[in-house]
């Protein structure tokens, strides 16, 4: 039956007739589309039926989906960064390949005795689909449904539905380029939807004066400088190296980030390669953290931020110490809810919302196109509704006898015509 199809006429409430066209990909997998016109169904049955041929969707295999995914990642993927990797394999693993397991800060399965008592376990609802035991051929749209329905109410809502929605999307559509798949199921699945808990937090001008005099004698005062002067990711800031920094030619190269695992991988995009300008406060700041950290800033390869004890600095230690710093803040008005990462927003906002260019802006962030960083940063802009009520008020508010339009000498002028009320209410 695969390749075949039919066409099945109905009709409205209103007497119009539909023609539904069903186009069959194997024994029990069909897909449906109705139209107004008989030839515009036979035409899709046909595009439809060519396509299925091509890609030889008659194929139904039995491979389990966790098989299948361990393989594209780990075969078809070879690209990746290795926290991306990471990230994926963790999430593949909690949802869909083992959803009865336990994972450690690694995305590596946990033995049984070595789990924690409290350790937060997957919904129930995801522990009895069990997607990863699976036959590929044997699923279906409203499984990865279900799947989406049960994570939004696992405590982290619709973002982790979404990403991981992200990664099975890709990984089918390979595995109907293998011939393991007649269709992707996610095609008909309401893809999930993420909302914002609170907006961004950004700090206004006033608001970063004041962080940065808060913040002189911190002993992590070079860190939050460096992010909120000059908009720099905080993995790139753990990243970088002391040979990185000119600090009399007040320049700084981003050339890394610092990945999970600590170690210095490829920045965002190739655009996160980038040299910096400095501020003269971020100089300043800069030139106290380097006498602070002694003989150990110039061996070899050393980092600017590093623990205590000389080794790179883990970014939940780093944001703790953040969240730390911020209750102390309270008084002068620093909201007590945002990320280290939104001092970056700040700086970026800021300089949007003073007439700096965005590709200027898109440079400075690292952001491959301006595209990106409109799409994030619009609200920062002045927009030109703000320009055209400033011009309404300008003409609104001058006198009466400077807002007449001259008339060229050429031509007496003529006095204007005034309509009468009745006339104007009649349309006249």
């Amino acid at each position: 039956m695969a390749g075949r199809g039919e066409i099945t006429k109905r009709v409205t409430k209103a007497g119009e007739p539909r023609y539904v066209a069903r186009a069959w990909a194997d024994s029990h997998r069909s897909t449906s589309k109705t139209f107004t016109r008989k030839a515009d169904a036979e035409r899709w049955l046909t595009q439809r039926n060519e396509e299925i041929q091509r890609r030889g969707l008659t194929i139904a295999s039995k491979e389990p989906l966790a098989a299948w995914l361990t393989d594209w990642l780990d075969v078809w993927m070879p690209d990746l960064r290795p926290h991306t990797r990471a990230h994926y394999r963790a999430t593949l693993q909690r949802y869909v390949i083992d959803p009865h397991g336990w994972l450690d800060a690694d995305g590596e399965p946990v033995p049984v005795a070595e789990r924690p008592k409290n350790g937060r376990a997957v919904p129930d609802e995801v522990r009895e689909l069990n997607l990863g035991a699976r036959p590929l051929a044997s699923l279906r749209p409203v499984d990865f449904q279900r799947l989406y329905n049960a994570i939004r109410h696992d405590g982290k809502g619709a973002r982790s539905a979404q990403y991981l929605h992200a990664i099975l999307h890709p990984a089918l559509e390979k595995a109907i380029e293998e011939r393991k798949l007649s269709e992707n199921p996610l095609d008909r699945v309401k893809r999930p939807k993420a909302t914002r808990t609170r907006e961004v937090r950004i700090l206004t001008a006033d608001q970063a004066r004041c962080f940065l005099e808060a913040i002189a004698s911190h002993k992590h005062r070079a860190l939050w400088t460096l992010e909120l002067s000059q908009g720099v990711r905080p993995g790139e800031a753990l990243a970088l190296r002391w040979e990185d920094v000119d600090l009399d030619l007040k320049i700084a190269r981003i050339t890394k980030t610092l990945t999970p695992s600590r170690t210095r991988g490829d920045t965002k995009t190739k655009a996160g390669i980038r040299t910096l300008s400095l501020t003269t406060a971020t100089v300043t700041a800069l030139r106290a953290h380097l006498v602070a950290s002694g003989p150990r800033a110039r061996l070899p390869e050393a980092l600017v931020f590093t623990s205590e004890t000389g080794t790179p600095e883990h970014a939940n230690n780093v944001s703790r110490r953040f969240k730390k710093l911020l209750r102390t803040l309270a008084d002068v008005g620093i909201p007590q809810d945002m990320s280290m990462y939104e001092l970056r927003h700040s700086c970026l906002s800021l300089l949007l919302a003073n007439g700096m260019p965005i590709t200027t802006v898109s440079k400075m962030a690292g952001h491959e196109s301006a595209k990106t960083t409109l799409a994030f940063y619009a609200k920062s802009i002045p927009g030109d509704a703000v320009k055209l009520a400033d011009m309404m008020d300008t003409l609104l508010a001058a006198p009466a006898n400077t807002a007449t339009t001259p008339t060229p000498q050429s031509a007496p002028a003529t006095p204007a015509k005034v309509l009468s009320y009745r006339r104007l209410q009649s349309g006249g």
